[in-house]
């Protein structure tokens, strides 16, 4: 087909879908087979074939079946982890440092930081092992719920060796990121080294994480969240005096439980892929000839983190089969377990997979929006846009995972049609490419952030035994300036990027690191006058 208004609509049919739903495997299933039904014109026979060559070839690519392999085994290691009380143990020592009220904030975000390696571990976790520490030093639930929810998907997307690895990687290769001639890249790279790069542009996350820890040591309260706090000092009630909500705490507190059960896991995983890409990837040091940014580049990532995550959960087993933690009876249940928890996140990279292919393959829906904004738009003012384009996604739909599935396979080809470029294109020709990918991260957790019907909303509220609704309002007020702050730092990023990479780096996260710490004492000192 020729480009056309046509390949808008499958991306707005599954944001529409989403958005009225709250489904959003429904959704993609729709926009998959919305983008066959265009790509086809509207044939129905060969709709249904076009669908089928498209799911045949994920399936059959050999860098996806590591790839779920790996989010499979890091499910498996994080159902270890909870039965031979691992994180546990790192939160009874947190625990036994606390003193204070801000002891105990700062004891929460310590522990979410320990716990990067997923949200969801991370955000259940922590909310359980904190809920009766917080509670003796009187800190409203909501407030464990913000600092739970805010910290655990923000360490996942900026932490690169976290279950969010998979669909970022699998994503930027669907978009054209590859060094593999076969698959006729746009862009001369691997996409674990892209990612690497795109870090420190991942403004919003970095922004939040300084947030919370400004809120935490210098006191800052103010709307309904200072409400919530002088309930909690002048009656007790720690849920703004609503009737307490009364649960069973699912995370054991055994005396046994050792630190050794969770660094091991980590530390080998960490250890293996340190060593493994580089090696992979002929490091001059391992006996190769490559530098260490060349061997990143030509490594085989994904095999190395399907290696590693098979290592690391085997050491695991037998670490824990040793000490007496499990039985072999019980691996059986913990496979299933880790399984289980891992089935929605591929289900949905399964699906983003195809719809990805459809955008870049069929539809080329990216290179339909540059065609429109050639001309019309400065490319300096491209990462902002992509930046508020991707948290108005996400908090329409609630779904960082699916927000970047709906963006990547349109963004990167738009961007490459904008500047002008002919594939394939050499890394260091496409600088911008980093700071726009750092925007739709970061617009995918600040409209996570936002959402009333996210899973961190969901997930920080009950492991934390908050009401939703009050985390809800709570957020917007501290979410709110993190966002202001990383437009400022995206807009600041676009304008220097040109000029002087290290200074566009540098000056976009002072630039929205300072500004969010002054929205946040204005607004304490503000509400502070006002009442």
């Amino acid at each position: 087909m020729q480009n056309s208004w046509l390949s808008l609509l499958p991306p707005l049919i599954v944001l529409a879908s989403a958005l009225l739903t709250k489904r959003i495997l429904t959704s993609l299933f729709l926009g998959i087979f919305a983008s066959a039904f265009i790509a086809t014109d509207f044939l129905p026979i060969a709709t249904l074939k076009s669908v089928f060559s498209h799911i045949f070839d994920q399936f059959t690519d050999i860098d996806n079946f590591f790839f779920f392999g790996l989010i499979f085994t890091l499910g498996i290691i994080i159902s270890l982890i909870n039965k031979t009380g691992g994180a546990q143990a790192i939160g009874e020592i947190i625990i036994r440092k606390s003193k204070s009220i801000k002891t105990t904030e700062s004891s929460s975000l310590i522990l979410s930081m320990c716990l990067f390696i997923d949200d969801y571990l991370n955000s259940l976790t922590t909310g359980h092992v904190m809920r009766p520490i917080t509670d003796k030093f009187g800190i409203p639930r909501v407030k464990l719920a913000f600092l739970t929810g805010i910290m655990s998907g923000s360490l996942a997307i900026l932490v690169p060796i976290s279950t969010w690895l998979g669909i970022i990687i699998a994503q930027l290769s669907t978009a054209g990121i590859s060094l593999d001639p076969f698959y006729k890249p746009v862009i001369l790279s691997d996409p674990f080294f892209v990612y690497l790069k795109s870090v420190p542009f991942i403004l919003y996350p970095i922004i939040i994480i300084f947030s919370a820890w400004f809120i935490v040591r210098k006191k800052i309260s103010f709307g309904p969240m200072h409400t919530q706090e002088e309930i909690a000092r002048t009656t007790g009630n720690l849920f703004g005096g609503k009737t307490p909500i009364i649960s069973k705490l699912d995370i054991s507190h055994s005396q046994h439980n050792s630190i050794s059960d969770f660094l091991l896991p980590l530390l080998t995983l960490i250890g293996l892929i340190l060593i493994g890409i580089p090696y992979s990837g002929g490091f001059y040091l391992l006996g190769g000839k490559n530098t260490l940014i060349q061997a990143f580049q030509s490594a085989n990532t994904p095999l190395i983190l399907f290696v590693a995550g098979i290592v690391s959960l085997i050491t695991t087993i037998v670490f824990a089969l040793i000490r007496n933690k499990i039985k072999i009876n019980n691996l059986p249940g913990i496979t299933k377990s880790g399984i289980q928890m891992m089935l929605s996140s591929v289900a949905l990279i399964l699906l983003a997979l195809i719809f990805g292919s459809f955008l870049k393959q069929d539809l080329k829906t990216g290179q339909y929006l540059a065609d429109l904004l050639m001309g019309s738009i400065n490319i300096s003012f491209v990462p902002l846009m992509i930046f508020l384009t991707s948290t108005a996604i996400s908090l329409a739909i609630g779904s960082s995972w699916g927000t970047m599935a709906i963006l990547i396979p349109i963004i990167i080809p738009m961007l490459i049609s904008l500047l002008n470029l002919q594939p394939p294109i050499a890394l260091e020709n496409i600088n911008v490419l980093f700071p726009c990918l750092g925007a739709i991260f970061s617009g995918a957790i600040a409209g996570n952030h936002l959402s009333p019907i996210s899973d961190s909303t969901i997930m920080a509220s009950s492991s934390a035994g908050a009401y939703a609704i009050d985390l809800i309002k709570v957020r917007f007020y501290y979410v709110l300036p993190a966002i202001i702050s990383a437009c400022a730092a995206f807009l600041t990023v676009g304008l220097l990027i040109k000029q002087n990479y290290n200074l566009a780096l540098f000056g976009s996260l002072i630039v929205g690191i300072l500004l969010v710490c002054f929205i946040l004492m204005l607004c304490q000192k503000l509400f502070n006058k006002k009442n």
